[in-house]
């Protein structure tokens, strides 16, 4: 359940709901360890938000509602279907409107970032909201580390409109 904050009247109100009436869904929970992936403002004014489950959402401040988005990508590790997710993930809004974030597979509760319970590898991703495409655009330079799960990186978008990726390495890329 999720709710909506009026300071004008001091209410609360049920955002739990898309403005089709569908149900939103959770992007976050206990058993991925309440962790959340970025949330973007695109250009068109509208809002991306992501999750540790894979789903994501859009919100339109213009007219108060919440609209259900695409999945993010699924991939096969070691020959195995993998719902890949934003858990304390970073994201990043390139100048032509297409988004940057970084995906792994989902955080599991409990432990540290240095055990199991962050899985690798890590992904990064383009996706253009207007089509909901999702292209992979994992570097396959040695210095990034892929074998990591993706909270461990960091985006800045460039005045070139290039992202400089750094992942707790001593080697940037630039994208």
């Amino acid at each position: 359940m999720a709710e909506l904050y009026n300071p004008t009247t001091n209410t609360w109100s049920d955002a739990s709901t898309s403005a089709t009436g569908a149900a939103l869904p959770l992007l976050s929970t206990p058993d991925t360890g309440y962790e959340l992936g970025p949330a973007l403002l695109l250009s068109n004014g509208e809002a991306l938000f992501t999750g540790s489950h894979g789903q994501t959402v859009f919100y339109n401040e213009d007219t108060n509602s919440w609209t259900i988005g695409p999945n993010m990508p699924v991939v096969k590790i070691n020959g195995v279907q993998t719902q890949l997710t934003t858990g304390d993930a970073p994201g990043a809004v390139l100048p032509n409107g297409n988004i940057i974030l970084g995906l792994s597979p989902a955080v599991e509760a409990g432990g540290s970032e240095d055990d199991e319970n962050f899985p690798p590898p890590t992904y990064i991703y383009e996706f253009n909201p207007k089509t909901d495409v999702w292209t992979d655009i994992t570097p396959t330079s040695s210095a990034f580390y892929f074998e990591y799960n993706s909270f461990i990186d960091d985006m800045l978008v460039l005045p070139t409109g290039q992202i400089f990726l750094t992942d707790f390495g001593t080697d940037p890329l630039v994208l």
